[in-house]
């Protein structure tokens, strides 16, 4: 990391309020009461039982509470332990002296630190002094913030301890539970330290501090966020400052990565001096070792301590801020613990919010410590919030965080095709609850149903679209006893024009040539899709030979007789509407026989004398249900009796207009001739 730092205010602030994909909630908080004003928490398994317990300092009660876990988010207080007159500030945990057992170090108002050795089983011994050095033996505001962490990487657990005039203290571990203090390791400050943060910033291997510090004035007027890189021996360099905020008091400050590169950053709340209000601000680490701070996003009430956790089990680096009372008594700032979830690019969601005990009653002194913690088990990380006014500690389960996905079983679709929709819930904390419930599915307003969730987490709804287009879905989970609800991101079904079935009936097949024919074209609706519109073809071949609307039925009905003599390869063409593709029916073969005909013969004059011309006129028609004017031609045949028997002659005569005339001369076929 390099020896400067820059701070850049970007005037778009980094904390921008995005919409999750990862429904999270927590159970309504849970209390147990504590002695006299609790002030600070710590979480271990103090009795080995696999189980995390909970550790409270009480500070106008001198005692510490013991609180022991049953590994499902409830706890039992089992004893409360006395330190004598003075009032306790703030406590860690860690082994100590190596034995195994987790160990307890409690810093006191007006004298040294005190180390109770565990027992192992939920008990501590009796209390050892770690004397501070004489400038700062029995001064007010000592032990503000006490932390646990190996500063000289020898494997023990050193102590980091802050005040409001201590600067940063630290105490290197002899390896037994013993300290000595680190002239050379403790960090100046021209004032008190608040809050800190310990990690690696600079990625070398070693442990470094950042701290929130005011001006070092009696009326301070600002507050600074100051980084002290550790060199891995105790000692810490001098402290660089990374921002300072005017007219402002830093209420708690956490260090993680919040946007995904592999390096720390920071993140603090601040608030005014002098009336409610707060707000977040966020420091990212540069790939140079420089931070760059976000513009401060406002609240309207006064926030104090955070923690950076993943709560909601998406990878990505959350907070939980602490919002009360407690800096401004009377102030009507509402007891609450406000969740802030990170969206990986350091920036963080609107705020959920959870109300915490007095919640509604902001004249009670309030929240003022919390830890997370899984307290079930699972992986998902609990609350457990100090609640100085009522004199209890909180403990909020994290009620199952989850993802929801929504598929398609057919994307794209055909209209009122079936498609089956199937929302997935998947616990981000396995062993966190059963799955029940219920999913919703959505198509933008319109609700299409609801199916039950399984024990796997599946639900499933089979459904259709009535109209194409690009459909946004929707699955909303109900939630239950153990998750909590959310929605899934929108999902956009591509619902496509359905092909229609197309049928094309005749009335007569064969049929003779003239005779009229009725046809019947049918486009009918898929599924439950809506009856079809529009025009229809009727093909003959590749010729239209008629066209036609469609009924509200979904029916053409053409009546043709003009169809050719022979095989006619019938099909009809619809072409198509809002909803359907065009399509076209089977081929028909209508078969068009000849006409039958009849054949009249008329004479004129008749009766006729012998040598009379006589007009023959033979008249021929369409008959049995054909029509039209025949054509070709007409053989006529003149018989006579003869040498006992009939003789006959045929001449043919082309057929004009259905007649043939014919003019008889009246001479022997055989002597004479027939004339027309």
């Amino acid at each position: 990391m390099h020896s400067t730092f820059r701070t850049l205010f970007f005037s778009l602030s980094f904390l921008l309020f995005a919409v999750r994909a990862f429904p999270q909630n927590f159970a309504p908080p849970v209390n147990y009461p504590t002695d006299t004003f609790p002030r600070a928490v710590v979480q271990g398994d103090f009795d080995h039982d696999g189980n995390l317990d909970l550790i409270v300092v009480n500070e106008q009660s001198n005692t510490l509470d013991v609180f022991l876990g049953h590994g499902d988010g409830t706890f039992s207080r089992a004893s409360t332990i006395s330190l004598g007159p003075n009032a306790p500030f703030a406590l860690a945990a860690a082994d100590f002296d190596g034995d195994g057992n987790l160990d307890l170090v409690v810093t006191f108002d007006l004298s040294d630190p005190q180390i109770l050795f565990g027992n192992g089983d939920g008990t501590f011994r009796s209390p050892v002094t770690i004397p501070l050095p004489s400038p700062f033996h029995g001064v007010q505001g000592n032990g503000f913030r006490i932390v646990a962490a190996d500063f000289n990487g020898d494997g023990h657990p050193d102590i980091a301890l802050t005040g409001s005039v201590l600067g940063i203290l630290i105490f290197l571990n002899n390896g037994d539970g013993t300290f000595s203090f680190s002239t050379q390791g403790s960090i100046n400050t021209p004032g008190g330290v608040g809050d800190l943060a310990v990690g690696d910033f600079n990625n070398d291997g070693h442990l470094d501090i950042a701290f929130a510090a005011n001006d070092g004035t009696v009326t301070s007027t600002s507050a600074s966020i100051l980084l002290s890189l550790g060199n891995g021996d105790g000692t810490f360099q001098p402290p660089i400052t990374l921002t300072t905020a005017q007219g402002l008091t830093i209420g708690g400050i956490a260090a993680a990565d919040f946007n995904g590169d592999g390096r720390l950053d920071l993140i603090f709340t601040s608030g005014s001096l002098i009336f409610p209000g707060g707000a977040l601000q966020v420091l990212l680490q540069q790939a140079d070792g420089s931070f760059v701070a976000s513009a401060p996003t406002a609240v309207s009430q006064t926030l104090s301590r955070i923690i950076a956790a993943d709560f909601n089990g998406d990878l990505d680096q959350d907070v939980a801020v602490l919002q009360s009372s407690l800096a401004f008594p009377g102030s009507n700032t509402p007891n609450q613990v406000l969740i802030f979830h990170g969206n990986g690019d350091g920036t963080f969601a609107a705020p959920t919010i959870f109300d915490l005990p007095n919640g509604n009653n902001p004249s009670v002194l309030g929240a003022i410590d919390l830890l997370a913690s899984s307290f079930t088990r699972t992986g998902a990380l609990d609350l457990a919030i100090v609640d100085s006014g009522p004199n209890e500690i909180s403990v909020l389960v994290n009620q199952g965080a989850n993802t929801l996905t929504l598929s398609s079983s057919s994307n794209p679709s055909s209209l009122a095709a079936p498609v089956t929709l199937t929302a997935t819930v998947q616990p981000k904390f396995p062993g966190s609850g059963t799955l029940s419930g219920s999913v919703i599915f959505a198509d933008g307003n319109k609700t299409l149903g609801t199916a039950p969730v399984n024990s796997s987490g599946l639900s499933a709804l089979s459904t259709s679209f009535n109209t194409p287009g690009n459909h946004p879905l929707l699955a909303v989970f109900s939630g239950n006893s153990s998750f909590v609800g959310g929605s899934s991101a929108s999902l956009t079904q591509v619902v496509n024009k359905a092909t229609p079935p197309v049928t094309l009936t005749s009335s007569k097949n064969p049929s003779s040539f003239g005779e009229v024919v009725q046809f019947t074209a049918t486009v009918s609706a898929v599924g439950s899709g809506v009856t079809p519109t529009g025009s229809l073809n009727l093909m003959n071949g590749a010729t239209i030979i008629a066209s036609g609307t469609l009924d509200n039925t979904g029916r053409v009905l053409l009546a043709l007789s003009s169809l050719p003599v022979g095989a006619n390869n019938l099909s009809a063409q619809y072409a198509g509407d809002a909803n359907y593709a065009a399509a076209s029916s089977p081929s028909l073969v209508q078969t068009v026989n000849k006409s039958s005909t009849s054949t009249g013969l008329d004479q004129s004059p008749n009766p006729s004398v012998f040598g009379q011309a006589v007009t023959l006129t033979a008249m021929v028609a369409a008959s049995g249900g054909g029509s039209g004017t025949p054509s070709g031609t007409v053989t006529c045949y003149l018989q006579r009796w003869r040498h006992g028997c009939w003789g006959g002659y045929a001449r043919q005569h082309r057929q004009s207009d259905s007649y043939c005339h014919f003019i008889y001369r009246g001479k022997p076929p055989d002597q004479g001739e027939l004339s027309w």
